[in-house]
């Protein structure tokens, strides 16, 4: 599942809020970091990507576009194993042929689970939030869906409301308040303190698969679906 946030701001408040972090300590390498240039033909994507192996090594100029994947799927209903979409996606993505103007793909490597849940949660909001104040877009692949509450929270220190767009079948809003699932994060991004969610809006959910009280909260809270 990829998630994508998007926000309103100006470069004087992006400016404001730079500065660098290192990263790399929520981070390892994927296979394809350690990949034989040699065995990918010239012509693919891969030749055109940037691997992250730690600041010191790492030129985050010309950057648009960071991807990293979560290996965390303990809160996941019914999609045990989504954490290993990574490698899967970029087996397909890097022998796709590059185009001719670069790329500005960054490939950040994979963030492993922590020791619970909110550790993980912790190292996306850290690594997303370090990207954001660089203006570069993190696209996160893998890991329930949960994980967009972790990449919400790094909004927060930035204060400014944000927009959030999710296409799925489901409107994952909880009917406990103790349901920390991939089907309930939303409670969570909706009762966050403080509160800097603009608008949400949902594409594409199956009316089979929602509860229809779902629907009436979504339309009292002026949200979208």
């Amino acid at each position: 599942m990829l998630k994508c946030l998007a926000r309103h701001f100006s470069t004087d408040v992006l400016g404001h809020y730079f500065s660098p972090m290192d990263i790399s300590i929520f981070l390892k390498r994927s296979p394809w970091h350690e990949k034989d240039e040699n065995t990918v033909p010239p012509s693919a994507l891969f030749h055109d990507v940037a691997f992250y192996r730690g600041e010191e090594d790492f030129d985050w100029n010309g950057v648009k576009l960071a991807f990293f994947n979560v290996l965390e799927d303990r809160n996941s209903n019914y999609n045990k194993g989504c954490g290993e979409a990574g490698d899967s996606l970029r087996d397909k993505l890097y022998y796709l042929t590059k185009w001719d103007l670069p790329s500005g793909w960054a490939d950040l490597g994979v963030v492993e689970p922590g020791e619970t849940v909110e550790d993980t949660y912790f190292a996306v909001r850290s690594i997303c939030e370090g990207l954001i104040k660089k203006q570069i877009v993190p696209v996160i692949v893998g890991g329930s869906q949960d994980i967009t509450y972790a990449n919400y929270l790094a909004y927060e220190k930035l204060e400014q409301t944000i927009n959030l767009v999710t296409i799925d079948a489901r409107l994952d809003f909880a009917t406990s308040h103790d349901d920390q699932s991939s089907q309930g994060y939303l409670n969570k991004i909706v009762l966050h303190r403080p509160n800097y969610l603009f608008n949400y809006s949902n594409l594409g959910h199956q009316r089979y698969l929602t509860d229809p009280d779902l629907l009436t909260l979504v339309e009292k809270m002026y949200f979208d679906a």
